[in-house]
């Protein structure tokens, strides 16, 4: 175990990442140099099923590599990473070289530039993707920014520079259930934006699915207002079936022909299907929630250790 205290320390994540994680090591190593020789680089495998990790073992540079016993999920990975980082300064970055290594000297240059932000982060001028992809990606930004308190800038990426009073803020944060950009924002301090262009080199291993988890998993971390607009929905829906009920009524004693039964199927669809179906689906999710967060487990389980900085 190293006793020097870096200067700078550069986390990142492995996952699937065999095709690319030779060279991002040797990009950042180089590029690290530059800034400083003390500099550290933390690499957090999420259950990667391929050999990423045996790759990295073998490079020559100041690599800590922790090994999950499973998968945990990308944002758990990167907050162990931040977690375990010593650095006065600490640059997240993906491995997979869609964000080019050589934008650790630009976040160093602006960081110096700017002193009294805490943290730079990256953002798309343009969002990748197809079509279907950039529109679903802004309306999630659009929802999110809409319900939460908590606002996230556009078309933000991983990467950025964090100052150690601001990683130490961010590690006090303790749930289980994480949305990383969130807590990113929650941290507070000043948080400046720089544009940077993003590759396409890997495909992501983000499929549907999982976009969809994370939308979920984003709006019951750091919003109430849906179950506010359930009470709202709630509140519409009786208004229908009180309407309904008095134009019932009103045929009934106009002596109108109604059709036997219609009236009553239709006004408990209205009042039972829409209320317990919307009420039970929305306050579940919060309810799951509580019961991951109350059982105190731990966010991920380190199998292994490597660390092959010098003494």
């Amino acid at each position: 175990m190293s006793s020097i205290q870096p200067k700078l320390s550069i986390v990142s994540t492995l996952y699937k990442s065999n095709q690319t994680i030779e060279k991002f090591i040797s990009s950042i190593s180089k590029h690290s140099s530059i800034i400083t020789d003390k500099f550290e680089i933390i690499l957090v495998d999420d259950g990667s099923p391929d050999n990423s990790v045996d790759l990295a073992k073998n490079s020559n540079a100041p690599v800590k590599i922790i090994q999950f016993t499973k998968n945990f999920g990308h944002h758990h990975a990167m907050m162990a990473a931040i977690e375990h980082s010593r650095g006065d300064y600490v640059f997240l970055i993906d491995s997979d070289l869609e964000e080019d290594p050589s934008l650790l000297l630009e976040f160093w240059d602006e960081f110096q530039k700017q002193k009294n932000a805490d943290v730079i982060y990256g953002v798309q001028e343009n969002r990748k993707g197809g079509l279907i992809e950039r529109f679903f990606g802004s309306l999630f930004y659009s929802i999110f920014n809409l319900l939460s308190e908590v606002k996230i800038p556009a078309n933000l990426l991983t990467v950025r520079m964090m100052s150690r009073r601001y990683v130490d803020t961010l590690n006090e944060y303790q749930e289980n259930s994480i949305f990383i950009g969130g807590l990113w924002q929650l941290a507070g301090y000043i948080q400046l934006p720089l544009t940077v262009r993003k590759g396409a080199s890997s495909m992501t291993t983000y499929t549907i699915r999982k976009k969809i988890e994370l939308v979920l998993e984003s709006l019951t971390s750091f919003s109430s207002k849906p179950l506010v607009l359930l009470f709202r929905l709630s509140l519409i829906l009786n208004l229908i079936t009180v309407v309904f009920v008095i134009n019932t009524v009103y045929l009934w004693l106009s002596y109108e022909k109604t059709i036997s039964g219609y009236s009553t199927i239709i006004i408990s669809i209205w009042m039972f299907g829409g209320l317990v179906l919307s009420a039970t689906t929305i306050v579940g999710l919060y309810l799951s929630k509580i019961f991951i967060e109350v059982k105190k487990r731990p966010r991920y389980s380190i199998k292994e250790m490597f660390d092959n900085s010098p003494p």
